[in-house]
């Protein structure tokens, strides 16, 4: 919500995007290898927010997200109002990121 009133605010282009991961699920530091990549192929553009689910119940706003976007499975990405359940390879999730963007024609997604 937050980086959403920034982008209204100060005219932002960039794409937040939600990672749920577990600590025992080896899909999950595969997915977190993919958002590596992409956060170091768009820089700032690109904003990644992780969420550790084994502390929901210490950080109640982690379970509100959970809710609110419906995750089900984890590894899981949500990009804008888009949920990605399970693994997904950086061309899926770089699809995604790159029509959330005001500006199509940045040469990451080229």
């Amino acid at each position: 919500l937050l980086t959403d009133n920034v982008k209204k605010m100060c005219g932002g282009d960039f794409v937040s995007v939600l990672y749920f991961f577990t600590e025992s699920c080896d899909e999950c530091d595969r997915q977190g290898y993919v958002l590596d990549y992409l956060k170091d192929l768009f820089k700032q553009k690109l904003l990644v927010f992780s969420f550790n689910v084994n502390l929901k119940d210490k950080e109640p706003m982690i379970n509100t997200l959970i809710v609110n976007y419906n995750i089900t499975k984890y590894t899981s990405v949500v990009i804008g109002d888009r949920v990605i359940s399970g693994l997904a390879d950086s061309d899926a999730i770089k699809e995604h990121v790159c029509k959330s963007f005001s500006n199509k024609s940045y040469e990451e997604c080229k």
